[in-house]
């Protein structure tokens, strides 16, 4: 059987390469190609849009909102007895 195999397959070989099949590669690539091309601006120009409301969204609600930090150096101090340096010298 193995070599029944063999043999088919080593005509099947030898045979030229059907017209049709040789340029179904090509024709597969450039389809794809065709329905990436038509359908990337659409997507580029909603994922464009999207992050664009997406950002103007948060920027407004973060300038409508004001600044709620702390002055500066203030975050600083609060935390200056908590420094290794400061630790290392207490005793409990």
């Amino acid at each position: 059987m193995d070599q029944d195999l063999d043999r088919l397959l080593g005509r099947l070989a030898a045979q030229p390469v059907p017209e049709r099949l040789n340029r179904l590669e090509g024709d597969v690539m450039r389809r794809i190609a065709a329905a990436r091309h038509a359908t990337t601006p659409a997507w580029r120009a909603a994922a464009v849009g999207l992050a664009l409301a997406v950002g103007l969204g948060v920027g407004g609600a973060a300038a409508a909102g004001g600044s709620r930090s702390a002055p500066l150096g203030l975050e600083l101090a609060n935390g200056a007895g908590l420094a290794p340096s400061a630790l290392l010298g207490r005793t409990k």
